[in-house]
């Protein structure tokens, strides 16, 4: 129950941050595709955590408000973080770039 609520939390204080939320359910996914590979999980009944069908169906069901989150005023004020994180990254990789020209 703990578990699920701090799911819960955690998509809409990603989403308040401009996370795409569609993100979570994509990262479970892969976790439920590659944790099958090594191991079988518990069953859900003795494992402090939700088993992953558990996890992306209660995702489905907070996306969409998650999602109105995410998009509220329109995605504007997403758009201008994620422009503003392009500009970081490109100015990081510059100041990368120089200095290995600088160490060579």
């Amino acid at each position: 129950e703990h578990e699920i609520e701090a799911d819960k939390i955690g998509i809409v204080l990603a989403s308040e941050a401009c996370y795409d939320p569609k993100s979570a359910k994509i990262v479970f996914s892969r976790m439920k595709d590659d944790g099958g590979k090594k191991s079988v999980p518990p069953p859900e009944f003795i494992s402090t955590h939700p088993g992953y069908e558990t996890r992306l169906s209660y995702f489905d069901k907070w996306m969409p408000d998650a999602l109105e989150r995410y998009n509220r005023d329109g995605g504007n004020k997403c758009r201008a973080i994620r422009d503003e994180m392009k500009r970081a990254r490109k100015m990081a990789a510059s100041m990368h770039n120089a200095t290995d020209r600088r160490s060579r």
